[in-house]
């Protein structure tokens, strides 16, 4: 597997952690800041039209962890792109055949 391929999957790999990491602080916070606001010092979280009281602490943190979410998707799809978008996913394959014969050519 080419350097490239397997910076892309790491990419993709740590993209898809932070996604997973980010649903669960929304979760656990009852919503993200993005859809929140902030009211005479009070800062809240919104998911779906309700909304949440959290510490300003864990405002910034969920503002933090959306902002990195919208940098490392981009990234992934990018390095995915120019690692198997001009290989075998680009002539009509699926992207896991690729990987699959990727791991019988390396035994």
């Amino acid at each position: 597997m080419s350097i490239l391929k397997s910076l892309a999957i790491t990419l993709f790999i740590i993209a898809l952690l932070n996604f997973v990491a980010l649903l669960i602080g929304e979760h656990l916070l009852g919503g993200d800041a993005l859809n929140g606001h902030v009211a005479n010092g009070h800062y809240f979280v919104g998911s779906h039209g309700g909304y949440a009281e959290v510490s300003a602490q864990a405002f910034a943190y969920s503002a933090w962890h959306e902002r990195s979410v919208m940098i490392t998707h981009p990234l992934a799809i990018l390095a995915m792109f120019l690692a198997f978008g001009a290989g075998g996913a680009g002539r009509g394959e699926a992207l896991g055949t690729s990987l699959v014969e990727d791991a019988r050519n390396r035994r």
